[in-house]
């Protein structure tokens, strides 16, 4: 019993640490819940980058509005001009089949109204070619997101997140990975 409890542990350690490859390319399942980051050059060396077409808006480590730990990914549009306005992240590159996949994670804003949606970029880096695959009001409340992304091509560049107010947002617990199957997650 001893053996195969310790061979189990080993396949899971083996695949959380395959996970994590050169130059912010991730495999699935991907987890990210921040801790192990502490600025957007945190951020920017692990793959994340973000667009904003109109005004002035950033992505950073946030410490005191979390879901769960200790750290959030802050998206701050605060600056930005009205509700129509909007800040694209960028998640970082992932290999695997991107259509028999799933994205899930916890997201909040700070006040007012505001849209989020789910989608992807068809060009790596590139904020304007987002693909919305999925729209929903964003709460004020820790909200759960869960999307199949089923109809995203194999081809696609990265999956993106693109929140559309003029406030402070967080997003945490983010989970990209298979549809069917057991993911096990390490707090």
């Amino acid at each position: 019993m001893k053996r195969k409890v310790y061979s189990l542990l080993m396949i899971v350690l083996a695949s959380c640490l395959m996970s994590i490859s050169a130059y912010g390319q991730k495999t699935m399942p991907y987890m990210e819940g921040f801790e192990g980051m502490s600025s957007t050059a945190n951020l920017t060396a692990d793959g994340w980058s973000n667009y904003v077409p109109t005004g002035s808006a950033s992505i950073d480590i946030n410490t005191s509005n979390v879901y769960a730990g200790s750290k959030s990914l802050y998206i701050n549009n605060y600056s930005l001009s009205n509700n129509t306005d909007f800040q694209v992240v960028i998640l970082p590159e992932i290999t695997g089949t991107l259509s028999t996949a799933r994205i899930k994670f916890w997201s909040k804003r700070s006040s007012g109204t505001g849209t989020i949606e789910i989608g992807y970029v068809t060009s790596a880096n590139d904020g304007s070619t987002f693909v919305s695959l999925t729209s929903e009001s964003h709460s004020t409340a820790w909200t759960y997101y869960c999307y199949n992304l089923n109809s995203v091509p194999d081809n696609a560049a990265r999956l993106a997140i693109k929140v559309i107010n003029f406030w402070y947002n967080y997003l945490d617990e983010l989970v990209e990975g298979r549809k069917h199957g057991v993911l096990l997650r390490f707090v």
